[in-house]
């Protein structure tokens, strides 16, 4: 539950960034790209989607072939669909085949 390591700060100096020390009167806080102390929160450790190294969901483009009727009527036209990318363990897909 509490932080038992050391963690160093740090800060922007002009263009650059740099550790905070001891001499530094202001330091504003710390940001976090999914913060975790959010109530509901799921753990990024566990996600059933790849996140980057900022714990963000990772996206990919999938293109999606058009629907059509029995006639050949195009009902919805082939497009690209932009969804987060799923962690390859952990999901199973199975059929069940009937006699």
């Amino acid at each position: 539950m509490f932080l038992t390591r050391k963690v160093e700060v740090q800060l922007l100096d002009g263009e650059k960034i740099r550790t905070a020390n001891a001499d530094d009167d202001y330091i504003v806080g710390v940001t976090s790209s999914r913060p975790g102390i959010l109530a509901d929160t799921q753990d990024p450790t566990c996600s059933k989607y790849l996140l980057d190294e900022w714990n963000r969901e990772i996206y990919e483009e999938v293109v999606k072939e058009a629907i059509k009727d029995s006639t050949g009527n195009v009902i919805v036209p082939k497009h690209v669909e932009t969804r987060k990318k799923s962690t390859p363990i952990g999901i199973l897909i199975f059929r069940v085949a009937h006699d």
